[in-house]
């Protein structure tokens, strides 16, 4: 398991694309910053898209210089999203780094079934 808030390295000189997913009957949550950018993916249901506050599914990470950390907090609600939100457990991060390719994915659980994938957050960037 990884700390909630978890950590997550974006290599310098990159660019690339957040998404998050939820297959969860719960509301989720996930609230991610870095200098100058926060972003929070909400919503529920199975295999489905979490939006952000305007209503997209997909977050660009313009080109960069310099390398940077993401802290994603990873939560949930019983009561949907004007309920209390709880911290989820979280997943150590699978990081694929090949070619100047990265893809960073995050998982979370919310019950007690385990399935250990209520969220779902994807990171890809390429170097640029």
């Amino acid at each position: 398991m990884a700390s909630n808030p978890v950590s997550l390295s974006i290599p310098a000189s990159s660019q690339g694309v957040i998404n998050c997913l939820s297959n969860a009957a719960y509301y989720q949550r996930v609230s991610l910053s870095w200098p100058g950018h926060t972003v929070v993916f909400s919503g529920t249901g199975e295999g489905q898209s979490m939006k952000t506050a305007s209503g997209d599914d997909v977050y660009s990470i313009p080109p960069t210089p310099a390398a940077f950390t993401i802290s994603a907090t990873f939560e949930y609600s019983k009561s949907g999203s004007s309920g209390t939100f709880h911290k989820a457990s979280v997943k150590t991060p699978v990081v694929t780094d090949k070619g100047g390719f990265n893809v960073i994915e995050v998982t979370s659980e919310d019950s007690t079934d385990n399935d250990n994938n209520d969220s779902y957050l994807t990171i890809a960037t390429v170097s640029s």
